[in-house]
Order: C-alpha cells, then sequence, then structure tokens
C-alpha cells in the first residue's frame, strides 16, 4: 500500500476490486471477486442521487440551490456547450439548444480580444473553428466580428452564418436559465472576473482552475472575491512536477483549507487517489465533477465508450460518487439518465 495519509490509507486497499468493477463493465477480463468489486462500487458513493428533470426556465437560485446540494440529482455539463448536437463549438445556438433540454451547466472557453473584449473562443488560434487565421488576441473585437464559425468541432470545415459571441451576449441569453462554468484561457482572468462581476451576473458563474503546490494568485483572487470556485484537482503522472498536479501523499494545497468551494473537480488514474479525494468531497458536504471526455480525465471512462456501453462510464461515475459529469455528448447522458434511473 502507498504510504498516504492516515484517513485516505484504508480507501487503497479497494484498489483492485475498483479496477475489476471498471473492466466487468467495460466487458474485460476480471482478476478478483467480482461481486466484492460491484459491491465496492456502490458503498464507494458518497450520497444518492436520482435522475435529473429539467431546468428549463429555472432561475439562478433555483441551480445554485441544486449545486449546493451535495447530496442533490445529478447535473449535467455541456462541455464547449451542446455542439455535438449539430452547432458550433461555444455558439450561441449550441447554448440555446442546452438550454432548450434543460442542461444544468454550460462549459464555455473565454478569452479577450486584441481591445480587451472577452469572447467565446478555445483555442488561442483561430483555425480550427472559425474562417480566420492567427491569434485570438491579435484582432478587435470588430475583427472577430467579421469571421464565421465553422461546425461542429471544426472538423468538417463546414461554415456557418454564425458569428464568435461575446461573453455579454451568452450572459444576456442565459440569464439564469442555467450556470456557467467559464475556462478562462490565457492571462485574462482577472479582467474576466472584473467583467461578470460588474454585469452582475456572477451568482450563475463557476470559475476553476488546476491547483499545486505553488501559489497562485488566480485561485487566490478567485477565492478572496467571493466567486462561485471550484478547484480542478489533478493527479500527478510519476515523476510530475506538482505545480499544477496533486500528490495524495502530500495532501491537498493549504490554500483550499477553509476555501468557499463549491464542488471537487477530480482528474485522475489511480483508485487511490479518486477514492481520497472522494473521502474530502463527502467530509466537506461537497459534489464531486467527473468528466468523460479523454481518456486522461477519469481513468479511461470516455464518451467514446458511453457511446455504445453507457453503463461502463456514465453508470460507473455515478456508482462512484460523481454527482456531476462534464461530456462532450450531453444529449446522450441526459436521455440515458432519464431511461435508466441509474442516479434513482
Amino acid at each position: 500500500m502507498r504510504n498516504v495519509p492516515s484517513k485516505y490509507a484504508r480507501l487503497v486497499a479497494h484498489d483492485s476490486g475498483w479496477k475489476d468493477n471498471l473492466n466487468l463493465r467495460r466487458g474485460l477480463p476480471v482478476s478478483g471477486n467480482l461481486l466484492v468489486a460491484v459491491l465496492f462500487c456502490f458503498s464507494a458513493s458518497v450520497g444518492h442521487y436520482t435522475a435529473a428533470e429539467g431546468v428549463v426556465g429555472g432561475d439562478t437560485a433555483k441551480l445554485r440551490n441544486q449545486l449546493f446540494d451535495a447530496s442533490g440529482q445529478l447535473m449535467i455539463v455541456a462541455h464547449r456547450a451542446c455542439w455535438s448536437d449539430g452547432f458550433p463549438e461555444n455558439s450561441l445556438s449550441a447554448i440555446r439548444h442546452c438550454l432548450d433540454i434543460g442542461v444544468e451547466i454550460l462549459e464555455l472557453d473565454v478569452r479577450l480580444s486584441k481591445d480587451g473584449v472577452p469572447v467565446l473562443m478555445h483555442d488561442a488560434h483561430l483555425g480550427r473553428t472559425t474562417t480566420g487565421t492567427g491569434l485570438v488576441s491579435d484582432h478587435t473585437y470588430e475583427e472577430l466580428l467579421s469571421l464565421r464559425l465553422l461546425a461542429g468541432d471544426g472538423s468538417s470545415q463546414s461554415v456557418t452564418k454564425e458569428r464568435i459571441p461575446a461573453l455579454r451576449d451568452v450572459l444576456e441569453l442565459v440569464g439564469g436559465k442555467a450556470l456557467i462554468n467559464l475556462d478562462v484561457k490565457g492571462a485574462s482572468s482577472e479582467r474576466i472576473l472584473e467583467y461578470v462581476t460588474a454585469s452582475g451576473d456572477a451568482g450563475m458563474v463557476i470559475f476553476k482552475r488546476r491547483i499545486g503546490s505553488e501559489s497562485d494568485v488566480d485561485i487566490e483572487r478567485y477565492i478572496a472575491s467571493g466567486a462561485m470556485f471550484m478547484p480542478i484537482i489533478a493527479e500527478c503522472a510519476p515523476s510530475e512536477s506538482t505545480k499544477y498536479c496533486v500528490d495524495i501523499e502530500l495532501g491537498l494545497p493549504a490554500l483550499l483549507t477553509g476555501a468557499d468551494l463549491v464542488a471537487l473537480e477530480v482528474v485522475f488514474q489511480s483508485p487511490s487517489f479518486f477514492l481520497a479525494i472522494a473521502q474530502e468531497a463527502k467530509e466537506r458536504g461537497l459534489r464531486i465533477w467527473l468528466n468523460s471526455l479523454s481518456p486522461r480525465h477519469s481513468a479511461g471512462m470516455t464518451d467514446a465508450i458511453a457511446l455504445d456501453n453507457p453503463d461502463a462510464v456514465w453508470g460507473q461515475m455515478v456508482c462512484l460518487g460523481a454527482s456531476i459529469i462534464q461530456t462532450d455528448y450531453p444529449s446522450q447522458l441526459r436521455d440515458y439518465n432519464a431511461s435508466s434511473g441509474v442516479g434513482g
């Protein structure tokens, strides 16, 4: 057993059973007692969740209450909005579709234009998702408005009529019908935080940032501001510096002690790491946020697997204690959750 802090040590003993359960759900060979493996998943859950109901027409207070209820219903996060249903990534149409189907949280990427206007864009470069070229930060807002978004994630190179949205248009469109998780790109966190606060819409915006061993002025700024903040707690790979990740042997960074957090986003590969953070979330009364986006996020549990076998990914995540799941396929997760009753 690894030399983890004593309050987590007992959880590491379940590593093999946890891995067996993942393999069982994926249809892969298992090495241990299947009954123990399956039962362990349910015993590890930190809450009891029910299938989410639509929040179309809801308001910020209702959604915030839902977010802060760690034993509440499963909340679905649309990664870069609902682009996989046939809309451009990070676009107003993708956001409208999310609102229409009742997605609770929109994950959106924001950057600053050359003249300091916050706009939605994941990449630093314009080429993948727009008709433009070069850096977003080298173009004024007016110049960005002359471009058009490409369909979906841009891979089809099909040009749409949609423009790059300004953050102000997004805040107005959402209007409390969903929460917004802003992934602030570049060195613009101070400006974005000031903008959101001044807009009067801070109550529906969740900020996030990876934490590590080094002091981070952005995290300190988010926490001090009173804004909704969620740390991304990522497991360090072997021999990786702890600057932007966590070694559970060392515990969580001190700046999170006593901080008012809304959830814990966990990025992990080993069972012991996840279970340690799950225990921390349980003790603090916080939701666990997991991602099914790529193999590096959640021990290989991905959307690609979930589309064929949702029990192996989304069902497994809920079983382990996740009450917030971020996906590129929110419609499919929502349908699965409603039809299977996996959370209830």
